[in-house]
């Protein structure tokens, strides 16, 4: 985000979108959407209030978005479709592609392209339940997303879904566990915080073995084997409900007034626009005029948009003068 304030955006890095369906002359961005949400926070830092970031988190984000100059015009690129412009996300961002992809995603990016919520709902349910001060879970949080394959491997191991009743993906596509959810954010917690201190890392527990011990040597403080199997709770939506303080569990209410926004009208691709407000001509070479300008692009022949206007410009000094 201070990247963008201080450097403006990459000039060689457009936001990939497509039309809204819901709104006219409006777009969705499908990809670009981190640089897209940091844009919006810079805008209008209200934004912030109201989410599940901690207060120590939103203070910084305030504070850098602090007499931020909003970025005009901002480049993009139109598909027609999102299955247009998955081709080209996956053209950009993918890996094994001769050299192709430009910009490598990691695995969290690519399981959030292919809707593959194992480790993301995961990570969102020890965000929004553990007992980790904002700090400490910032720390931790992008340790943990470094080494998500880690993450994945204690997750599906055969100890793993023993100690969690961890099942990969329910009805909804969703990964979910089968134990108490103040039991089970404990051993989440607990294996957080070892990824994070490099105990657990592809090289100390790359073995079935190795990852049943691990969840063995957790005993007797969290005895997996006294846990009865539980009727499943999604990982997603779960919250732990104990009495514990949970800085990240519920977001606060809005606290300021949010900032007006004013929508950007996006720049007009032809001489005329399609509809408009204003009259049109009685004279029926007038409305031949109109309408050859409200298909004419200005990007595709400038000279017949000049010519067009310069016709347009005589025919009403003519008519109304």
């Amino acid at each position: 985000m201070l990247s963008i304030k201080e450097n403006d955006l990459d000039p060689g890095d457009s936001f990939y979108v497509i039309n809204d369906d819901d709104y006219e002359d409006s777009y969705v961005v499908v990809d670009g959407n981190r640089r897209l949400a940091a844009l919006k926070v810079l805008n209008n830092p209200v934004l912030l209030d109201g989410t599940k970031l901690g207060e120590g988190v939103k203070k910084r984000l305030r504070e850098a978005a602090g007499a931020f100059i909003p970025i005009q015009p901002i480049s993009c690129v139109v598909f027609e479709t999102r299955e247009d412009a998955n081709d080209w996300i996956e053209r950009r961002h993918g890996k094994g592609l001769e050299g192709e992809g430009r910009i490598s995603w990691g695995t969290l990016e690519s399981d959030r392209f292919q809707k593959d919520r194992t480790v993301l709902d995961v990570i969102s349910f020890v965000e929004r339940n553990s007992t980790f001060d904002d700090t400490n879970w910032q720390r931790i949080k992008r340790s943990v997303e470094k080494s998500s394959t880690t993450l994945r491997r204690f997750l599906s191991s055969k100890a793993g879904k023993l100690a969690l009743g961890f099942v990969e993906k329910d009805d909804q596509g969703g990964p979910v566990f089968k134990r108490d959810p103040a039991f089970t954010i404990k051993v989440m917690s607990q294996i957080f915080s070892d990824i994070d201190a490099g105990e657990i890392t592809s090289r100390t527990y790359n073995k079935a073995s190795e990852i049943a011990e691990y969840f063995d040597n957790l005993r007797p403080a969290l005895d997996v084997t006294k846990q009865q199997e539980t009727s499943p709770y999604p990982f997603a939506s779960t919250d732990v409900k104990d009495g514990s303080e949970r800085p990240r569990q519920a977001a606060k209410p809005l606290t300021a007034t949010p900032a007006k926004t004013k929508k950007v009208t996006p720049l007009r691709l032809t001489l005329a626009p399609g509809k408009h407000a204003f009259a049109e001509p009685a004279e029926e070479k007038g409305k031949q005029l109109l309408r050859e300008a409200s298909r004419l692009r200005l990007k595709d022949v400038p000279l017949g948009c000049a010519f067009l206007f310069r016709a347009m410009l005589e025919f009403a000094t003519d008519t109304e003068m």
